[in-house]
């Protein structure tokens, strides 16, 4: 979002970007499921993402993209059990 407030906003996109990248790559190389490769893989692919948010235009692609991997790891399944414990149905069905 702070992207479309002009060059400072630019900034701090590209910070918290770098930011959220760094943090996840420290979670995937203390991750023993990940391997070093895929660590790798997703940190470069992350500082790619982040480099291209630079840009405008296209920085909107790289945001979406990111967006995208971090709502890929949510653990869905966790989210509607605690959604049922709670009594939250979806559509007109018990949450899991």
């Amino acid at each position: 979002m702070s992207a479309y407030f002009g060059p400072y906003g630019t900034i701090a996109s590209a910070a918290t970007g770098i930011g959220a990248t760094g943090l996840g790559a420290y979670a995937d190389f203390n991750d023993k499921t990940v391997t070093s490769g895929e660590a790798w893989l997703n940190t470069g692919l992350g500082l790619g993402a982040d480099v291209i948010g630079l840009f405008p235009g296209i920085g909107s692609s790289a945001k979406a993209y990111k967006i995208t991997k971090a709502l890929a790891k949510i653990p869905w399944n966790s989210l509607m059990k605690m959604a049922r414990g709670i009594g939250i149905t979806v559509a007109g069905k018990d949450a899991l």
